[in-house]
């Protein structure tokens, strides 16, 4: 199953419209990797409010919406999600603790934040981010 899919079987959850469902059901038939994907639709007689939460439960972060919004021209969308999961890493650092080792942070996330920023023309945001960046590594070496 392709992000691409998923995001869009989460996008049209947003919206909670029940007619929808039949829809999403069949898209997750479509095969098995897709009907791993997307197990946890809610079943053909969810009412719309457990349809959006589904939606907003499902773990797509902000950020990996800015790729499919770029490569269709819509970059204020894309810099909205860029902005977004910035401040959230600036507000809450244990955002980036490493998977393996959840007492490491992995900095590698406002690095690239910052190559997104500039490719977008932001660079006081860029500048932003390199400082966070370079803070978080500097902590990680005392």
């Amino acid at each position: 199953m392709t992000d691409e899919l998923r995001l869009a079987g989460v996008l049209v959850g947003g919206y909670g419209r029940a007619e929808d469902l039949p829809l999403l059901h069949e898209v997750r038939e479509t095969d098995f990797d897709t009907a791993c994907g997307l197990s946890e639709i809610p079943g053909t007689g969810a009412d719309p409010a457990e349809l959006r939460r589904w939606a907003q439960e499902t773990d797509e972060p902000q950020y990996i919406w800015t790729d499919p919004a770029l490569d269709q021209g819509l970059t204020s969308l894309a810099l909205v999600a860029l902005i977004r999961r910035f401040d959230a890493i600036e507000l809450d650092q244990s955002l980036l603790r490493r998977a393996d080792d959840p007492n490491r942070l992995d900095t590698a996330e406002p690095s690239a934040l910052a190559d997104d920023f500039e490719r977008l023309g932001e660079p006081v945001r860029a500048r932003r981010a390199r400082r966070l960046h370079t803070a978080l590594q500097d902590r990680l070496q005392h």
